[in-house]
């Protein structure tokens, strides 16, 4: 028996073991009934007990959980005045 007769034969018993699988998974979700599907062993909590709220950290604001915003600096002062309408040019001296 050569190298690529032991590949094919091998692939082939892989392909029907793979094919009895698949059998085997569509006959067990097709005659299982729907509702041993949903029945749990433990009888749900009525009210599910609550987590407490994590401590806000410093950098966290009250009404969200975004990061405060980097400080900004404050606006550059123009290097010449602004004019008002209606007032006259000011010289340097």
């Amino acid at each position: 028996m050569g190298h690529a007769t032991l590949i094919n034969d091998s692939l082939f018993w892989f392909v029907i073991f793979l094919t009895l699988l698949l059998a085997m998974f569509l006959y067990a979700v097709v005659v299982t009934p729907p509702e041993a599907a949903t029945r749990s062993s433990e009888e749900p909590a009525l009210d599910p007990p609550h987590r407490p709220h994590p401590p806000q950290s410093r950098h966290c604001r009250p009404g969200g959980h975004r990061p405060p915003r980097p400080p900004q600096a404050p606006p550059a002062r123009p290097a010449v005045p602004a004019m008002r309408p209606g007032t006259p040019p000011q010289r340097r001296p």
